[in-house]
């Protein structure tokens, strides 16, 4: 099997002096189910104690999309600690080519309105792109909901 060029990767940084916000990373958890039912139980244990929740899907699938309508909002108000912000995110946006299978910028759009999102925010984490704008709109957010610091996990 040939192997793919490497990719240059550089460290992005996360303060940014414009913002005059600099968040503070204190732990990190990461725990990616992919929606498998197994993992349902031990999903709804991690809602207890957040203060914003992402939600992803991928750019190149309508299905994760409509995931979100179906499945993760409806966990989310499940388990989650009423009124949680939410952000929608949509992942993998290098691979938009403007095919029918894919979610274009206004239907995102309208399906964060649709759950009460605080924002949606497209991004490529090949291309470093919309990343920053992920983790300032959970800094404004939970700024703008407590007031003061926040922690990420």
């Amino acid at each position: 099997m040939p192997r793919a060029a490497p990719i240059e990767h550089t460290k992005p940084s996360v303060d940014s002096p414009a913002s005059g916000v600099t968040p503070r990373i204190s732990r990190e958890l990461d725990i990616d189910s992919s929606g498998q039912e197994d993992w349902q139980h031990v999903r709804s244990l991690l809602y207890w104690d957040v203060e914003v929740i992402v939600i992803v899907c991928s750019i190149d699938s309508l299905d994760s999309l409509e995931n979100v309508r179906e499945y993760w909002v409806p966990e989310v108000e499940e388990f989650a600690p009423p009124g949680i912000p939410k952000l929608l995110v949509a992942n993998k946006k290098d691979l938009r080519d403007g095919t029918k299978n894919q979610i274009d910028y206004k239907q995102g759009e309208t399906m964060a309105k649709e759950i009460g999102a605080y924002a949606y925010i497209e991004c490529s984490a090949l291309r470093y792109e919309g990343i920053e704008d992920i983790f300032f709109s959970i800094v404004k957010v939970l700024k703008k909901k407590t007031g003061c610091c926040c922690v990420i996990l």
